[in-house]
């Protein structure tokens, strides 16, 4: 899916970003019937920022929370612990519970009696308790549920949200003030804190593994993580997660790789980056794998259960898995403590990458607030935070769950489907080409040749990236499900929220076909011709790529062309807001 999908789609949008120096709103000039999509995307990294800046904050708060003596979630405690906690939940026999004068029961468990209601004590028979649907649970999830996020609270839902958690709101305020810094202060600080966090986090990754490796149950879980199940490869939910993950690590569709590619030097290899970014997330991917796979090999051992069982997956693998298996380490505060770090300062520069990305868009849709660009970039912050408090109350979980799950479902895919398909077939596939030949000239990857990577980029383009995401569409529609803790109610405000950032697409198209005149038909016609915009943002790289484009393609296409070098001036933006060029 990398290969067929993730380097091509990647390439097109950093092409698209890096030809017209525009952001995701203005760079659809080519095609203006599809302009939607652009809006569609900030909508979708918009959305996106509010809900991954609250889940910064946790890892914030825990990052504070692992200066202390003992870690708060390495052992119950009865102010935010259940019956259902792992010391409180032991296992036992029936002899044990009689004598203790409890009542061992059909579902495996025994139960205090003597109180109204009754409770739970202990399990006689943890496989008969775990067919019904009790389990103990790690103290590291009662302490995330109860204790951090207060999701168990009676009454709380969509229609009552609980009390603030000030704790939360402080870290969350926090995080936004170092974004709104970093906003004010430019790209370069972007660069710099990407480099340092890279640096960073690969030093963590290895002392963490060297640590994991230490656990009991450590070699099980690697042996997992390596054995492949090659009869996996015949479901095909596991093409579309696996597709699904190319497109999250990535960030296609989500006007990222625009945005950023946009402040590129002209004269970039867009498809040389794509091919880095590919190699790099893999690389990473891996090397976490075995710092995960040591934690998932102990908890599982700790549990008693196979690997496959643990429901390890997103915020429970950071909060919950994690966290179990750094409170058995020996020096379980420092590793708490460089962990949750590293977390901060991944989930800050990607917000800080989507913000300033947000915010070229608002420069190139409102021009005007450039005159004023740090109080607009403070109140832009200010919104932010004030949208993102419903998300650090009693059900902020539903609302995290809610957008975690229904923002990258089929809506993604759909937005790059139109992408490849207004690219390959409506603005043609052999204009495309020449677009990027002008940038990267006769060499692709600083030594292939142009004339053979254009053969692999077009089959991708025009059948295979497009037959893929039809197909993952369709198996995302049809196997959508309710997310964890949420209710019907939420799912459908959840299904609503995907076809909403779709919304701009339809609302964009039929904006642009009404401000054309002439017939339905003459008016698609030039609602899918590029218009005078289109091209490169400085006059120099315009004029080159006008005479390379008019030389390829014949008189036809000089004649069609010509208009576009008139009334045309240099959009390039100002330097301030160009990074290195």
């Amino acid at each position: 899916m990398m290969v067929l999908v993730g380097i091509p789609l990647c390439s097109m949008e950093l092409v698209l970003g890096q030809f017209t120096s525009r952001s995701p709103a203005r760079c659809y000039e080519f095609c203006p019937l599809f302009e939607g999509v652009g809006f569609s995307t900030l909508v979708i990294s918009m959305l996106v920022n509010t809900y991954y800046s609250v889940i910064t904050s946790w890892s914030l708060l825990y990052f504070f929370k692992s200066f202390t003596s003992k870690l708060p979630w390495a052992e119950c405690d009865r102010k935010w612990a259940t019956d259902f906690c792992w010391d409180y939940l032991i296992p036992s026999n029936v002899s044990a519970c009689n004598a203790s004068g409890w009542a061992a029961e059909k579902d495996g468990a025994c139960y205090n009696s003597s109180v109204i209601p009754k409770r739970i004590t202990a399990l006689w028979n943890v496989s008969l308790a775990t067919e019904n649907g009790i389990d103990r649970v790690l103290p590291a999830q009662d302490y995330l549920l109860n204790e951090v996020l207060g999701v168990d609270k009676e009454g709380v839902g969509l229609t009552h949200l609980g009390e603030l958690n000030m704790e939360l709101v402080g870290c969350l305020f926090f995080i936004w003030s170092m974004m709104c810094l970093s906003v004010i202060t430019g790209l370069k600080s972007l660069i710099k804190m990407e480099c340092l966090t890279m640096i960073y986090c690969t030093v963590v990754l290895l002392i963490l593994f060297v640590f994991g490796f230490t656990l009991d149950g450590a070699m099980e879980g690697i042996t997992c993580y390596l054995t492949p199940d090659l009869s996996k490869l015949l479901e095909v939910t596991v093409w579309e997660m696996a597709l699904g993950q190319v497109f999250y690590t990535l960030s296609i569709s989500e006007s990222t790789l625009v945005g950023l590619a946009s402040y590129n030097v002209f004269n970039s290899d867009p498809v040389l980056h794509a091919v880095i970014l590919a190699i790099a997330n893999a690389s990473v991917s891996f090397m976490s794998g075995f710092v995960v796979f040591t934690s998932l090999g102990y908890v599982s051992q700790l549990m008693d259960i196979e690997l496959d069982q643990l429901h390890a997956g997103g915020t429970t693998l950071v909060f919950v898995i994690y966290p179990a298996a750094l409170t058995r380490q020996k020096y379980g505060q420092f590793l708490s403590c460089i962990y949750y770090l590293m977390i901060f300062c991944l989930a800050l520069s990607t917000s800080i990458g989507t913000l300033q990305v947000f915010l070229g868009a608002l420069y190139d849709l409102f021009p005007f607030t450039r005159i004023h660009p740090k109080p607009t970039r403070v109140l832009m912050c200010m919104v932010y935070f004030l949208v993102c408090l419903p998300m650090v109350t009693d059900a902020g979980l539903i609302f995290v769950n809610i957008l975690n799950y229904h923002l990258f479902s089929f809506n993604i895919f759909i937005m790059s489907l139109l992408t490849v398909t207004a690219v390959s077939w409506v603005y043609g596939l052999r204009h495309f080409l020449v677009d990027v030949q002008v940038m990267i000239g006769v060499d692709v990857l600083r030594c292939v040749p142009w004339a053979w990577g254009k053969y692999y980029l077009s089959a991708c383009w025009l059948v295979l990236s497009p037959a893929c995401l039809v197909f993952t569409c369709v198996l995302e529609f049809i196997g959508m499900e309710q997310p964890e803790r949420v209710d019907h109610r939420g799912h459908l405000l959840g299904l609503g929220l995907s076809c909403l950032t779709l919304l701009p697409i339809p609302l964009a198209a039929i904006y642009s076909l009404l401000r054309r005149s002439g017939t339905l038909l003459q008016r698609l016609r030039a609602a899918t011709t590029p218009s005078e915009m289109w091209g490169p943002a400085s006059i120099k790289h315009r004029k080159i790529w006008l005479s390379v484009y008019a030389g390829k393609l014949g008189e036809h296409t000089q004649t069609s062309v010509a208009s576009l070098k008139e009334g045309f001036t240099d959009r390039r933006r100002p330097s301030s807001f160009r990074g290195s060029e």
